[in-house]
């Protein structure tokens, strides 16, 4: 199952790979072009990164544990706290990854 978060109020369109900058493929309007992926035990998210191919950054890799709005050059933002991982990837790749993603991840696109 798939669900989209809502985009930021001061943005006129979705961030991300999907941007609607051109790039790459349009974000639907009301999107960030982000998927959660809901880690379902530690294990999962201490090797998300490693198991999805995706350069990974944590809040404690940042000052003040405040991570930037593009993960300071990383592909996904895992809190480990909440077992989720905000992950900016194109939707092809966030595909292949539901498809191989095994039992210990849950993808919500957001």
């Amino acid at each position: 199952m798939v669900k989209r978060s809502t985009q930021r109020p001061d943005s006129g369109q979705g961030g991300g790979t999907g941007g609607g900058d051109g790039i790459g493929p349009a974000v639907p309007p009301g999107t960030t072009g982000r998927f959660l992926v809901l880690l379902r035990d530690d294990d999962s998210v201490r090797s998300f990164g490693k198991v999805a191919g995706l350069s990974v950054a944590s809040p404690s890799d940042f000052e003040n544990h405040a991570a930037p709005e593009d993960f300071g050059g990383a592909e996904a933002l895992v809190l480990p706290s909440l077992g989720v991982a905000v992950v900016d990837s194109p939707p092809e790749r966030m595909a292949a990854l539901e498809s191989d993603g095994g039992s210990n991840t849950n993808l919500r696109n957001s």
